[in-house]
């Protein structure tokens, strides 16, 4: 699924982007589980991937971060 991800975010020209799935079986490709890119999103919510009550900072968004300005860990 990261092929099709990362093809969907070139067709419209974005480093940066939420790609949603539907799919019956995340565990193989998106063509072997008959799934369908459902929506692409510029803004990704990355809000919406962490608990502020149990985690200090988010994860999600501290590594997008360091993959979009190319930092190490």
């Amino acid at each position: 699924m990261v092929k099709a991800a990362e093809k969907a975010a070139g067709i419209i020209g974005s480093r940066f982007v939420g790609v949603d799935f539907i799919v019956t079986d995340g565990s193989v490709s998106l063509e072997e589980s008959g799934g369908i890119i459902n929506e692409l999103n510029t803004t990704p919510g990355l809000h919406h991937h962490y608990d502020p009550e149990r985690e200090e900072f988010p994860g999600p968004a501290l590594k997008a971060l360091q993959a979009l300005l190319k930092l190490s860990d």
